[in-house]
């Protein structure tokens, strides 16, 4: 696989260019996994709802044997329009945890890129794992002074770190996922990362950005349709469904007045 992550200056045109080799998943779905590939790859649109308006996301997600990549796209509901609002890509490693003697399946924070657009105005952000430094390089550009440049952030001690518009095919890199859901209980500590950050401060009210937040996804029963999970982070509660099939269905932020629910 080649991954190119290309930014120009002046225009500032952006052109991220990857090139896959996929082959075809598993359909066994609540057998021990042996590794994080029960994530499929797959095209999904859903229906957007918040306190700003209605909306469509498009979520396409592509995995080959090293990597899992989740592309995210929010538009206007009016097609007529079809005014851009957020994009983002991101990508994360497929590898292992040891815990004791055992290791477990895992994903691993890689890269993304994320942009939204305020006034018509681009904010982009670029993060991109640095090992040497086992840290996040960070690089803002946008047409406030204060949201630019390039920094390079530590990540706190963890073991399981997820992009936030990743976080449906991380949780399912784990084996919690899959156990909690046989066994009907269980929790996962995480740190998620924002890669939305620093511009998620003005999409979501009473929020202080930071780049990690320590959380916790909590499963929390089932009814006909869905297994429904709960994360717990910065002080909210934030409620995502996966049908039966285990595909990401909904994703419900009471206190954001968000509503995400597959077409």
């Amino acid at each position: 696989m080649a991954f190119y992550l290309v930014l120009m200056e002046g225009k500032a045109l952006k052109i991220l260019l990857i090139s896959l080799f996929l082959f075809s998943c598993s359909h066994n779905y609540l057998v021990k996994p042996a590794s994080t590939l029960k994530i499929e790859s797959e095209r999904a649109s859903f229906d957007y709802n918040d306190v700003s308006g209605k909306y469509v996301l498009e979520r396409e997600v592509k995995r080959n044997s090293k990597k899992v990549i989740t592309y995210s796209k929010l538009s206007s509901y009016d097609f007529k329009k079809n005014k851009l609002v957020e994009k983002s890509v991101t990508i994360s490693s497929i590898g292992t945890l040891t815990i004791g003697k055992r290791k477990k399946p895992i994903l691993r924070p890689y890269a993304s890129q994320y942009s939204v657009w305020f006034d018509g105005k681009e904010f982009l952000t670029q993060l991109k794992i640095n090992p040497k430094k086992k840290s996040l390089d960070v690089y803002l550009k946008s047409p406030e002074k204060k949201w630019n440049g390039k920094r390079s952030i530590r990540f706190p001690k963890g073991e399981v770190f997820c992009f936030f518009s990743q976080l449906p095919e991380c949780i399912k890199g784990t084996e919690f996922f899959y156990e909690s859901i046989q066994k009907q209980e269980g929790s996962l500590k995480l740190y998620v990362i924002w890669d939305s950050f620093p511009y998620y401060e003005e999409l979501y009210g009473n929020i202080k950005a930071t780049l990690f937040t320590e959380s916790e996804f909590v499963y929390d029963g089932k009814n006909e349709e869905d297994h429904r999970f709960k994360l717990m982070v910065k002080g909210q509660v934030l409620f995502y469904q996966f049908r039966s099939d285990l595909k990401f269905d909904k994703l419900l932020w009471v206190s954001q007045g968000m509503r995400v629910i597959r077409r």
